[in-house]
């Protein structure tokens, strides 16, 4: 895991505008020796990252315990929702196609969202639950005392030369299946699927796996859940 430290004012407050903002992303980039021509081999641009920074959507941040290492921090909030209880416990999944090389892989995970600025843990988790489920918060009980927070870094495909560090917080949920909104989109047997519209209008899907299927799609539910 790497020591992260800040890099100068600008690295993780947006500027006081978005073309300050290129220049700062552009002077950080160049200082640590990155490619920005690079970045159109991934499909993104300078802008694309320096609209990130200025949104707060990302930081840039320096890895000290590296020489000449800019790192990106994203900051993720993951949600573990159950639903039933013994074996026909299950957990809420989102299922999406990830493009690689040659074609796109279809892979299932716990849904979640990138955490903006002015969010909190609970607020970002709201937000996630108004995207899936378009009702109201009280369908899912949280425990957000007992969330989990852990680190991983990669080289993220669309920026080339620099590591993004994803820290997510992962906070676990109980769905009340007896609300009287009713949930039907909670199934008997834990297969079905039902697809929803994010905030951006993209359609996303979704299922209820049981804890063996989710260990066997890789899904790490943390130790809570």
């Amino acid at each position: 895991v790497p020591c992260l430290e800040e890099y100068g004012e600008g690295c993780c407050r947006a500027s006081p505008s978005s073309h300050s903002t290129l220049e700062v992303v552009r002077h950080m980039l160049e200082d640590n020796g990155v490619d920005i021509n690079a970045f159109a081999q991934g499909g993104r641009t300078l802008e694309d990252l320096a609209a990130e920074v200025h949104s707060g959507a990302s930081r840039l941040m320096l890895d000290a315990t590296a020489h000449r290492a800019l790192v990106r921090v994203v900051d993720l909030v993951l949600l573990c929702i159950s639903c039933g209880i013994g074996l026909s416990k299950r957990y809420l999944v989102q299922r999406c196609e990830v493009l690689t090389e040659a074609h796109g892989v279809q892979i299932a995970r716990l849904p979640g969202v990138k955490r903006q600025p002015h969010e909190n843990l609970k607020m970002a988790a709201h937000r996630v639950l108004s995207q899936i489920f378009d009702m109201a918060r009280n369908l899912v009980t949280f425990d957000f005392g007992g969330s989990e927070i852990f680190e991983k870094a990669e080289e993220h495909v669309s920026y080339p030369g620099v590591r993004t560090v994803y820290r997510t917080e992962l906070v676990c949920g109980h769905l009340d299946e007896t609300n009287e909104e009713g949930v039907p989109f909670v199934p008997d047997s834990g297969i079905g699927e039902f697809i929803f519209k994010d905030e951006e209008g993209e359609a996303r899907k979704y299922c209820w796996l049981s804890e063996a299927d989710c260990s066997a799609s890789g899904i790490n539910l943390g130790a809570r859940g």
